[in-house]
């Protein structure tokens, strides 16, 4: 699971820059101009001491957005591929491990994936091995399922080989649960058959993706056959199944993009359409809808912890790879909020005044966000036309309009100051108290909508 959306919120330092947003009013995403934004590349890994080549994407980010991992090698199947770390200090540092699931917690501190021995295996963020763990009886392990947001919990598969009666080994699947306290267990109540699995961080929540089901239950998996908890509104038979890509901190957040029955063809090619979904215990199931142009398809990567902000990638139909003409459309990342719906990434971008960073970059994919939603990274092509992992650094803060007393909600006491500052005349007499969004002439009912329309938002990242 994407380490970024599993987290709860951390306490915010506001920055100076203050914008106001109104929610539920349509407008650019961007609303004001972020002076120290940023956006860099991250790099390509050398090559058995060979200039960079290939290619190299995102699969995580910490909390904070200042440590990222990804996988990066040659085009190539029959030269290794790596994964790595990335901090701004030390920049791109290739792991010897495979380009599978690769895992940072949630302070950055420890990464989680697989070495080429098949082990389970971590690194500090200098890239150093702490642990490499394979028991004995097992083969290796296939992947890693899931990581409790502190790293010390992993959910995975691996192979043994079963000798029966001296007949050849036959080589079968387990999945397995690994903690510090613990070690490892096997996990043999699951079924099988699912794309994707979850657990919350106090593991006392689960969540199962079987292709045409998705469940949940809160039964530990390890004592016994789990009571499994159909979510109905996202059951749905093939081929128009949802397939869950990650889950919030506490699994009452689901996200990735739903199968539709229709494809188009481009190319000579028959493409499956897709469409990008976000579902809560709250407020249900929301359909995200796909960018303008190209094939209908979407899906969602990531979300920031309180579902509010998601991104991922799309598809356009007028990009193609420079120099490939009639190559396949390429994908094109976005960002969503419930206020401004699905928009491309770039324009959040352009409006963030990072237009000559971004020059000869097409942004493919979003795949990671931080908790407070303005570190985003991901992959696209760079000005000389490789595939590259990019960071962007939003530094605007938008307090939500109503969010008087600045405290990061709108909540009682905000309404507080509007009642009982009702009727007076505040210019140049600011009541006490009141910090941000200062009125202008009478408090009256346009302070209060202020305050009902957004009761409960909390304030966030300027989309």
């Amino acid at each position: 699971m994407q380490a970024a959306a599993r987290r709860s919120l951390q306490n915010r330092h506001w920055l100076p820059a203050v914008v106001m947003v109104a929610v539920g009013v349509a407008g650019p995403m961007w609303n004001g101009t972020a002076e120290g934004a940023t956006f860099q590349g991250l790099g390509l890994l050398p090559i058995d001491g060979s200039p960079p080549l290939g290619y190299s994407h995102v699969t995580d980010i910490s909390a904070d957005g200042s440590v990222i991992v990804g996988h990066a090698g040659p085009w190539f199947e029959s030269v290794p591929h790596y994964s790595f770390i990335w901090t701004a200090d030390d920049g791109m540092l290739g792991l010897d491990a495979s380009d599978l699931r690769l895992d940072v917690s949630a302070d950055g501190h420890t990464v989680t994936g697989i070495d080429r021995a098949g082990r389970l295996i971590r690194w500090d963020t200098r890239g150093h091995p702490t642990a490499a763990l394979l028991p004995g009886g097992v083969t290796e392990v296939l992947n890693i399922d899931d990581v409790t947001s502190d790293g010390a919990v992993v959910y995975g598969t691996w192979t043994r080989e079963l000798d029966v009666g001296g007949q050849p080994a036959t080589t079968y699947a387990e999945r397995f649960r690994w903690s510090e306290v613990d070690g490892f267990s096997v996990i043999n109540h699951l079924p099988r058959g699912e794309h994707s699995f979850h657990t919350s961080d106090d593991e006392s929540r689960f969540v199962l993706d079987r292709r045409e089901f998705i469940y949940t239950w809160d039964e530990n998996p390890g004592v016994g056959e789990p009571n499994l908890e159909e979510v109905s509104e996202l059951s749905s038979p093939r081929p128009t199944e949802f397939v869950v890509t990650g889950a919030s901190a506490d699994t009452a957040t689901l996200f990735g993009y739903q199968k539709l029955s229709v494809t188009e063809e481009q190319l000579g090619k028959i493409w499956l359409s897709t469409e990008a979904f976000l579902w809560s215990e709250r407020t249900g199931l929301t359909m995200l809808g796909d960018l303008p142009g190209g094939i209908q398809q979407s899906a969602t990567r990531a979300i920031t912890p309180d579902g509010r902000v998601a991104v991922g990638n799309s598809n356009n139909a007028d990009r193609r790879h420079p120099g490939r003409e009639f190559s396949e459309p390429l994908p094109e990342a976005f960002i969503w909020t419930a206020t401004a719906g699905m928009q491309p990434l770039a324009e959040l971008f352009t409006d963030a005044g990072l237009t000559e960073a971004l020059a000869g970059w097409t942004l493919f994919s979003a795949n990671a966000i931080s908790d407070d939603g303005l570190t985003i990274a991901g992959h696209g092509i760079n000005p000389d036309g490789q595939e590259e992992a990019w960071v962007a650094k939003l530094d605007a803060i938008t307090f939500i309009a109503g969010d008087y007393n600045a405290n990061g909600q709108v909540e009682q006491g905000d309404l507080d100051l509007v009642l009982q500052n009702w009727g007076q005349n505040a210019a140049g007499n600011v009541p006490a108290g009141w910090t941000n969004d200062p009125p202008v002439g009478v408090i009256d009912q346009g302070e209060l909508d202020g305050v009902l329309q957004n009761w409960g938002i909390t304030s966030g990242p300027s989309f």
